[in-house]
Protein backbone atom coordinates (compact mmCIF):
# COMPACT_ATOMS: atom_id res chain seq x y z
CA UNK A 1 0.00 0.00 0.00
CA UNK A 2 0.84 3.89 -0.74
CA UNK A 3 0.22 6.95 0.81
CA UNK A 4 0.86 10.15 0.22
CA UNK A 5 1.33 11.06 4.08
CA UNK A 6 1.65 8.85 7.17
CA UNK A 7 1.55 10.26 10.83
CA UNK A 8 2.24 8.30 13.62
CA UNK A 9 0.72 9.30 16.34
CA UNK A 10 1.70 8.56 20.50
CA UNK A 11 0.03 9.11 23.67
CA UNK A 12 3.18 8.35 25.74
CA UNK A 13 4.45 9.56 29.16
CA UNK A 14 6.83 11.57 30.08
CA UNK A 15 5.75 14.77 27.62
CA UNK A 16 6.51 18.21 27.84
CA UNK A 17 6.01 21.42 25.89
CA UNK A 18 8.87 23.45 25.37
CA UNK A 19 9.59 26.89 24.30
CA UNK A 20 11.36 27.15 20.84
CA UNK A 21 13.69 29.66 22.29
CA UNK A 22 15.01 26.67 25.11
CA UNK A 23 14.48 23.59 22.78
CA UNK A 24 18.25 22.57 22.48
CA UNK A 25 19.21 19.25 20.38
CA UNK A 26 19.71 17.00 23.81
CA UNK A 27 16.36 16.47 24.10
CA UNK A 28 16.64 13.22 27.23
CA UNK A 29 17.60 16.35 29.72
CA UNK A 30 13.53 17.35 29.32
CA UNK A 31 13.00 13.97 29.94
CA UNK A 32 15.38 12.89 32.20
CA UNK A 33 12.95 11.71 34.93
CA UNK A 34 11.85 8.52 32.65
CA UNK A 35 12.55 5.39 34.17
CA UNK A 36 12.48 3.35 30.92
CA UNK A 37 15.32 2.87 28.60
CA UNK A 38 14.24 1.83 25.61
CA UNK A 39 12.97 4.87 24.57
CA UNK A 40 14.37 7.35 21.96
CA UNK A 41 13.06 11.66 22.76
CA UNK A 42 11.10 13.01 19.87
CA UNK A 43 9.99 16.75 19.26
CA UNK A 44 7.83 18.17 17.14
CA UNK A 45 6.58 21.49 17.18
CA UNK A 46 3.12 23.25 17.92
CA UNK A 47 1.12 25.42 15.36
CA UNK A 48 -0.69 27.17 17.64
CA UNK A 49 1.66 28.38 20.01
CA UNK A 50 6.19 29.04 20.07
CA UNK A 51 6.98 25.95 21.23
CA UNK A 52 8.04 22.44 20.74
CA UNK A 53 6.16 18.55 22.12
CA UNK A 54 8.89 16.67 23.36
CA UNK A 55 8.33 13.17 23.82
CA UNK A 56 9.20 9.58 24.69
CA UNK A 57 8.44 7.05 21.62
CA UNK A 58 9.35 2.98 21.98
CA UNK A 59 12.39 2.50 20.11
CA UNK A 60 12.02 -0.88 19.19
CA UNK A 61 8.84 0.26 17.38
CA UNK A 62 9.60 3.56 16.04
CA UNK A 63 12.80 1.88 14.30
CA UNK A 64 10.00 -0.75 12.91
CA UNK A 65 8.25 1.80 11.49
CA UNK A 66 10.92 3.99 9.97
CA UNK A 67 11.95 0.28 8.43
CA UNK A 68 8.32 -0.42 7.03
CA UNK A 69 7.95 0.29 3.32
CA UNK A 70 6.54 3.44 2.95
CA UNK A 71 6.80 4.61 6.65
CA UNK A 72 10.67 5.95 6.49
CA UNK A 73 8.96 9.39 5.52
CA UNK A 74 6.62 9.39 8.27
CA UNK A 75 5.69 11.72 10.41
CA UNK A 76 5.92 11.08 14.11
CA UNK A 77 3.46 13.07 16.29
CA UNK A 78 2.50 13.19 20.17
CA UNK A 79 -1.44 13.77 20.99
CA UNK A 80 -0.60 16.74 22.22
CA UNK A 81 -0.21 18.35 19.42
CA UNK A 82 -3.46 17.12 18.25
CA UNK A 83 -5.26 18.27 21.00
CA UNK A 84 -3.34 21.64 21.90
CA UNK A 85 -3.19 22.68 17.65
CA UNK A 86 -7.43 22.33 17.57
CA UNK A 87 -8.24 25.02 19.96
CA UNK A 88 -9.46 28.38 18.81
CA UNK A 89 -8.89 31.04 21.42
CA UNK A 90 -11.73 33.45 21.67
CA UNK A 91 -12.71 33.49 24.95
CA UNK A 92 -11.16 35.88 27.86
CA UNK A 93 -12.02 33.50 30.06
CA UNK A 94 -9.84 30.58 31.30
CA UNK A 95 -10.80 27.32 29.19
CA UNK A 96 -9.82 23.83 30.59
CA UNK A 97 -9.84 21.17 28.07
CA UNK A 98 -10.07 17.51 28.59
CA UNK A 99 -10.02 14.82 26.62
CA UNK A 100 -10.65 11.26 28.36
CA UNK A 101 -9.00 8.58 26.42
CA UNK A 102 -9.25 4.75 28.07
CA UNK A 103 -7.90 5.16 31.45
CA UNK A 104 -6.00 8.78 30.57
CA UNK A 105 -7.10 12.02 31.14
CA UNK A 106 -5.48 14.08 28.39
CA UNK A 107 -5.64 18.04 30.41
CA UNK A 108 -4.75 21.26 28.51
CA UNK A 109 -5.31 24.85 30.38
CA UNK A 110 -5.41 28.40 28.75
CA UNK A 111 -5.65 31.14 31.44
CA UNK A 112 -6.73 34.13 29.72
CA UNK A 113 -5.65 33.21 25.94
CA UNK A 114 -2.11 32.51 27.29
CA UNK A 115 -1.43 28.38 27.31
CA UNK A 116 -0.57 27.48 30.61
CA UNK A 117 -0.08 23.33 31.24
CA UNK A 118 -0.35 20.52 28.93
CA UNK A 119 -0.63 16.95 31.28
CA UNK A 120 -1.74 13.52 31.02
CA UNK A 121 -3.12 11.84 34.09
CA UNK A 122 -4.05 7.60 35.04
CA UNK A 123 -7.15 7.82 36.41
CA UNK A 124 -8.71 4.49 37.46
CA UNK A 125 -12.00 6.02 38.98
CA UNK A 126 -14.35 8.62 38.06
CA UNK A 127 -13.06 10.40 41.23
CA UNK A 128 -9.60 10.95 39.91
CA UNK A 129 -11.11 12.95 36.88
CA UNK A 130 -12.62 15.29 39.51
CA UNK A 131 -9.60 15.61 41.94
CA UNK A 132 -7.39 16.59 38.73
CA UNK A 133 -9.56 19.09 37.67
CA UNK A 134 -10.28 20.54 40.81
CA UNK A 135 -6.66 20.45 41.87
CA UNK A 136 -5.31 22.25 39.14
CA UNK A 137 -7.83 25.16 39.18
CA UNK A 138 -6.54 25.39 42.86
CA UNK A 139 -3.13 25.72 42.17
CA UNK A 140 -2.92 27.67 39.50
CA UNK A 141 -5.49 29.56 40.98
CA UNK A 142 -8.35 29.93 38.51
CA UNK A 143 -11.34 31.44 39.26
CA UNK A 144 -14.33 28.59 38.90
CA UNK A 145 -16.78 31.27 37.83
CA UNK A 146 -14.52 32.52 34.74
CA UNK A 147 -13.67 28.57 33.55
CA UNK A 148 -14.90 26.93 31.18
CA UNK A 149 -14.49 23.09 31.28
CA UNK A 150 -14.79 21.30 28.06
CA UNK A 151 -14.75 17.59 28.56
CA UNK A 152 -14.56 15.39 25.62
CA UNK A 153 -14.25 11.14 25.10
CA UNK A 154 -17.41 9.67 25.67
CA UNK A 155 -18.86 11.01 28.72
CA UNK A 156 -22.50 12.27 29.11
CA UNK A 157 -24.10 15.13 30.25
CA UNK A 158 -25.87 13.45 33.17
CA UNK A 159 -22.56 11.45 34.27
CA UNK A 160 -21.63 11.65 38.32
CA UNK A 161 -18.44 13.39 37.15
CA UNK A 162 -20.12 16.72 35.18
CA UNK A 163 -22.47 16.92 38.11
CA UNK A 164 -19.89 17.05 40.28
CA UNK A 165 -17.69 19.28 38.33
CA UNK A 166 -20.67 21.37 37.53
CA UNK A 167 -21.06 22.31 41.51
CA UNK A 168 -18.08 23.84 41.78
CA UNK A 169 -17.13 25.59 38.06
CA UNK A 170 -20.17 27.41 36.26
CA UNK A 171 -19.60 26.23 32.80
CA UNK A 172 -19.24 22.69 32.39
CA UNK A 173 -19.87 21.35 28.73
CA UNK A 174 -19.53 17.37 27.04
CA UNK A 175 -19.08 17.20 23.76
CA UNK A 176 -20.26 13.78 22.38
CA UNK A 177 -20.42 14.11 18.63
CA UNK A 178 -18.60 12.39 16.39
CA UNK A 179 -17.74 14.95 13.65
CA UNK A 180 -15.07 17.12 12.79
CA UNK A 181 -12.24 17.48 15.33
CA UNK A 182 -14.88 17.49 17.87
CA UNK A 183 -14.12 13.50 19.39
CA UNK A 184 -10.83 12.14 18.58
CA UNK A 185 -10.47 8.54 18.01
CA UNK A 186 -7.66 6.96 19.03
CA UNK A 187 -6.32 3.15 18.89
CA UNK A 188 -4.52 2.67 21.86
CA UNK A 189 -1.41 0.27 21.61
CA UNK A 190 0.03 -1.01 24.81
CA UNK A 191 3.84 -1.79 24.61
CA UNK A 192 6.11 -3.65 27.02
Amino acid sequence: LYYNKITICYLSTPVAIIPKAYTTDNLSQFLQFSETKKLTAIKYPLDTIDANVVFNAYSPLDKVFKNLPNFNNSKTIHTANLFIDRFELNSEKNLIFVQLINQKLELCIYKQKEFTLYNIFEITADEDIIYYILNLIEQLKLNPSKTILSIEGGIEEDHLVIEQLSKYINEVETNTTANGLNYLFYKIFECE
